[in-house]
């Protein structure tokens, strides 16, 4: 039926194109830096899963924390030996 196919054009394949362009538009200016989701949805997933908390996920000050304790520590270490 052609004007279902057209319905569809308008409502799903025009936006996506529409998407597209804007997409790579903006890949293309010198501030555009791509980051890699995935492990951080997978993770969001995997919560969602197991019916666990994601409050660690949005405020990631206690991994923060670690990492610089991890790196004063490498420095001590280093004076010390």
């Amino acid at each position: 039926d052609k004007k279902a196919i057209q319905m569809i054009m308008e409502l799903v394949v025009e936006p996506l194109r529409k998407d597209m362009v804007q997409l790579q538009e903006l890949k293309e200016k010198p501030y555009y830096q791509e980051a890699d989701m995935s492990k951080f949805i997978a993770s969001i997933i995997n919560f969602m899963n197991h019916d666990a908390s994601m409050s660690n996920i949005y405020t990631p000050t206690e991994k923060i924390r670690h990492i610089l304790e991890k790196y004063n520590n490498r420095e001590e270490d280093a004076l010390e030996g």
